[in-house]
């Protein structure tokens, strides 16, 4: 990497918007060789799926990556400084889990679906509405929000999704 690709905070090192593009490209391009020539099922890259969903979200709001990898609670940070949590799944139809215990280090909630070789955003908005909409299962500690209510709820949040 070179100095246009990375800048650097006191402690850690920030991908820049087209760098993050550039990972983006390699993700994708990986997971659909694994999908596409290797016949794997996109459930079973689901560490590359989960990858690529962080670096979606932060191409979508112009943000970047959180400054330390599998930290607590948020992947990616916006412009404005709001802290995304971003659950991507190669699923139809199910769930997804937001853990419960770090649920309060977040401000915004990004579902990210792969389809068809892409990627599409089910859900993009404030963390609060999506909690509760979904139901909480107390021996994992873990919300479940079903699919299908995510993007219910995101089509009827549209004109109030949080800006960059």
């Amino acid at each position: 990497m070179n100095a246009r690709e990375v800048g650097r905070t006191s402690d850690s090192v920030v991908l820049t918007t087209d760098r993050i593009q550039v990972l983006y490209d390699r993700y994708l391009d990986l997971v659909r060789t694994e999908i596409d020539e290797f016949g794997v099922k996109a459930t079973e890259v689901r560490h590359l799926i989960g990858r690529l969903g962080e670096l979606h979200c932060a191409l979508a709001v112009r943000g970047t990556l959180a400054h330390v990898a599998n930290q607590h609670g948020f992947d990616v940070v916006c412009t404005r400084g709001r802290r995304i949590s971003v659950k991507t799944t190669a699923q139809r139809r199910g769930f997804v889990g937001i853990k419960k215990a770090t649920a309060e280090q977040v401000d915004d909630l990004m579902i990210v679906q792969y389809q068809a070789g892409g990627l599409l955003t089910v859900y993009y908005g404030p963390i609060g509405p999506a909690l509760a909409a979904a139901r909480l299962y107390a021996p994992s500690g873990y919300y479940d929000l079903e699919l299908t209510r995510a993007a219910e709820l995101m089509s009827t949040m549209d004109s109030h999704a949080p800006s960059n």
